[in-house]
């Protein structure tokens, strides 16, 4: 068995994991990332399933062992080999599952997760940008999920008028995907890139958002008090801010990234360069 843990020599490897894992591994030991593991695409090909289940489900063990989190669950997410790449993203086009929390709902995370790289829609998306075939398989990422009370993206260079002295954020409640789903409209803020002075600040009216349920996720209502407060805080913002500069400078490139707060740390999810501008 090939699996491999974020941050080991290996896992730096992007043919072997693909850009997004990658990208987490060289990062992993400088910036707080979640803790976990990779199944390399070649797994999927090269191994019985019944002895990649019991590999997976070993490794799931040793990553609940490390946990402080208080109601310990993962994140399954694909790592392709060409995702997240300075010509491709792939964003949107595979599948992301939160929140998971027993053995049983990981094999089936993994595996769908697995799957989603023969979907119609990819198969498209593949054909537009000119990409082969092969090179659409995908490694996944079982990482610890954090418990997020505030989560967002940030781009280290305005991605709607293409100042690259600026940096915007986008933030709400929750876990997230109630921005993904489109079901709030996040606080975004403006942040200058030499002095971290903020620009500007639109605070939304957030009447929704995801949290963990027994089956993934669900969206509740937020209270009444948080709907129209800022979910950032002036120091955080800054502390984002400062993130989006730190990726920018290792990664060599402008980039967006994910990132969530639980009791004042703020965790880097995901970090892939901007192919839009």
């Amino acid at each position: 068995m090939s699996i491999v843990w974020i941050g080991e020599p290996s896992s730096k490897n992007a043919s072997l994991v693909g850009k997004k894992a990658a990208n987490l591994s060289v990062l992993k030991y400088t910036h707080q990332i979640p803790a976990g593991f990779i199944i390399p695409a070649t797994d999927f090909f090269n191994e019985e399933f019944t002895l990649l289940k019991e590999s997976i489900i070993t490794e799931y063990k040793k990553l609940s062992s490390y946990s402080y989190f208080p109601h310990w669950e993962v994140a399954v997410r694909s790592s392709g080999l060409v995702e997240d790449s300075d010509s491709a993203s792939f964003a949107g086009q595979h599948k992301t599952f939160l929140c998971i929390r027993n053995q049983q709902q990981l094999i089936d995370a993994v595996m769908e997760c697995r799957e989603s790289s023969n979907g119609q829609l990819l198969d498209s998306y593949r054909k537009n940008m000119g990409i082969a075939l092969e090179e659409t398989k995908i490694s996944v990422i079982v990482q610890e999920m954090i418990p997020a009370e505030v989560s967002g993206i940030v781009f280290s260079i305005n991605p709607v008028t293409g100042n690259k002295d600026e940096i915007l954020l986008n933030t709400s409640w929750g876990l997230g995907g109630s921005v993904v789903e489109g079901s709030v409209i996040p606080d975004s803020y403006t942040v200058h890139k030499k002095t971290l002075a903020i620009i500007s600040r639109e605070i939304n009216e957030k009447s929704l958002m995801t949290i963990s349920a027994e089956k993934g996720t669900q969206e509740i209502n937020v209270p009444v008090t948080l709907q129209n407060k800022s979910s950032l805080t002036e120091i955080q913002i800054i502390e984002v801010g400062k993130l989006a500069i730190q990726l920018e400078t290792m990664m060599e490139t402008p980039i967006d990234a994910e990132y969530s707060f639980y009791n004042n740390n703020l965790y880097l999810l995901q970090c892939r360069p901007i192919t839009t501008l």
